[in-house]
């Protein structure tokens, strides 16, 4: 038995605080819980659904974004082959002036 508050009555261990006195209060109790259940349900498949959604377009920024990555790489590769050819002709031409000028200079 459990411990009695004054004017209480006694009651044995584990039972509930307030009784259930009959079933109509216990049906209503289930019923209650019942839809409850079904609330919590409902928001758990929206937010699944919602979860889903946000997956996909993520999935999709994260193509689209590899995409301009790639393209970004393709355009440094673009531009660091048109400076080495730059580079390469700037030299060429260094050279030819080179000549001319001793050219020039034994004349």
């Amino acid at each position: 038995m459990s411990r009695t508050d004054e004017g209480a009555e006694a009651r044995p261990e584990g039972t509930p605080e307030a009784p259930i006195h009959d079933k109509q209060n216990l049906r209503h109790i289930l019923t209650t819980m019942q839809q409850s259940l079904t609330q919590i349900d409902s928001k758990i498949d929206s937010l699944s659904y919602r979860v889903d959604r946000m997956s996909e377009r993520l999935d999709k920024q994260t193509e689209h974004l590899d995409q301009v990555e790639r393209r970004v790489s393709a355009v440094e590769d673009g531009h660091t082959t048109l400076a080495t050819g730059q580079l390469k002709r700037n030299t060429e031409l260094d050279i030819l002036k080179h000549k001319m000028d001793d050219l020039e200079s034994r004349s």
